[in-house]
């Protein structure tokens, strides 16, 4: 059986892990969630596409639940990343450098694809239309569309960090249906999740939150008394 490495951290340990982990976890266990809820269960039978793949840790994940290496893809248009891919998963897994306005995939080959931080890379809505085209001639009629990025708190928390200004990513308003509209061509969004903000692991003398608190953080994002900066959207094809 092939081994594979999720990569925590690069090897080391420090209080920032465990909010890493904590954010990673959270995400997936909110795409097995809104799998389940929509009956996209029977993951041995599934061709999975991630875009932007970075480290390809969606498809690692999900090859635990049943889907077949072989039948996971990725593409980014970092040649380090795709490598990272490739060091890090079982060697059936896909992964090759690609534009993610132009796949070299063929038409409805996914049952599917799993977008993180690829639509706030895009300011500009044509753009954003263009990748959402790409995307609806990649996904079969009965695939399902899943996207974690930036919502409306993105700005407010961390408009005044400027490395991450220098980025020029954008959020998406998860209240006014702002991504629902963008993809609306093509699809129908389904749900909206709250994930994780990246400010909420300190207490306010600056040292790390205690890890037994992390329980009361996940109930304080799903009822709203913390407002996170990304959040998942599910969609499924018109």
């Amino acid at each position: 059986m092939a081994t594979f490495s999720y990569d925590v951290n690069n090897g080391s340990l420090n209080t920032a892990t465990l909010s890493q982990n904590f954010n990673r976890y959270r995400g997936y266990k909110q795409i097995l969630d809104i799998l389940i809820k929509l009956k996209k269960v029977h993951l041995s039978e599934y061709t999975v596409l991630e875009p932007a793949c970075g480290g390809g840790d969606k498809l690692r994940l999900l090859t635990e639940y049943g889907v077949k290496p072989e039948n996971c893809y990725g593409f980014d248009v970092s040649d380090a990343a795709i490598r990272r891919c490739r060091k890090l998963s079982p060697g059936m897994m896909n992964f090759q450098l690609a534009d993610a306005f132009n796949t070299p995939y063929e038409d409805e080959f996914f049952d599917i694809i799993i977008c993180s931080g690829l639509f706030g890379c895009y300011q500009n809505d044509e753009d954003g239309k263009k990748l959402t085209a790409e995307l609806a001639r990649l996904l079969k009629y009965t695939g399902v569309l899943l996207i974690c990025d930036l919502n409306e708190n993105y700005e407010k928390v961390y408009g005044h960090n400027p490395v991450l200004k220098a980025k020029n990513l954008r959020g998406y308003d998860s209240k006014s249906g702002q991504l629902e509209a963008l993809l609306g061509e093509h699809f129908q969004g389904v749900t909206i999740s709250p994930l994780f903000s990246y400010d909420i692991y300190n207490l306010p003398d600056g040292s790390p939150l205690p890890v037994e608190q992390f329980s009361t953080l996940e109930a304080q994002l799903d009822n709203g008394c913390i407002e996170s900066t990304y959040s998942l959207w599910s969609f499924i094809k018109k």
